[in-house]
């Protein structure tokens, strides 16, 4: 599980700001839930789409620093955020279908919590598009702002440590969030996961 707490160059959780941000969101929490939960709301409610124009935040430092991040951006920091407060995180993703680009496929970013009471739980700190949809915190029961319900869409099964190369490299390639919704990574699922 300790890989499950480590910093590195994207889950940069030692940065100050980082700490000093985990430790205000742990003020007042009782519980290890309760403590998840807040993290999750603070990055689902504070930190903002990244707008057109703007260069893409991809460390957890950076998303904190700017305000704004996409979905992938915003699991860096949920991450580095609980594992500043030592409680195990990691990454997963989702294949969704492209709206606006009917038969394509993209990777949507998630978050996962290692809780006491149910394992592992994953948690989607954005909102749905146009309002539609948003992530919430309910243990066991999963909620993403969208879930995977169409032909080729699913949920992929494993936790990384670090974000997926391929994620960072579409990030790092792309001028702003028009350039990365064009340059979406994807990844063919095996089988009928959901």
């Amino acid at each position: 599980m300790s890989d499950y707490l480590h910093c590195s160059a994207i889950v940069d959780w030692q940065d100050p700001r980082i700490m000093r941000k985990a430790r205000e969101l742990s003020v007042a929490c009782t519980s290890e839930n309760a403590l998840a939960k807040r993290s999750f709301e603070f990055v689902r409610d504070a930190v903002r789409d990244p707008v057109p124009g703007a260069a893409l935040a991809i460390s957890a430092s950076e998303v904190l620093g700017t305000g704004s991040g996409c979905s992938f951006a915003k699991t860096h920091l949920l991450a580095a955020l609980l594992r500043a407060n030592r409680i195990a995180a990691g990454l997963c993703y989702q294949r969704l279908a492209c709206r606006d680009d009917p038969g394509r496929f993209g990777l949507h970013g998630l978050a996962a919590v290692r809780l006491a009471r149910h394992g592992w739980y994953r948690l989607d700190p954005t909102r749905g598009a146009d309002g539609l949809g948003i992530g919430e915190f309910s243990p066991p029961v999963e909620r993403f702002a969208r879930n995977a319900v169409e032909a080729g869409e699913g949920n992929l099964p494993e936790v990384w440590t670090e974000p997926l190369p391929i994620v960072i490299e579409a990030m790092r390639a792309s001028v702003d969030c028009i350039d990365l919704a064009r340059r979406i990574p994807d990844i063919e699922l095996v089988g009928a996961m959901r």
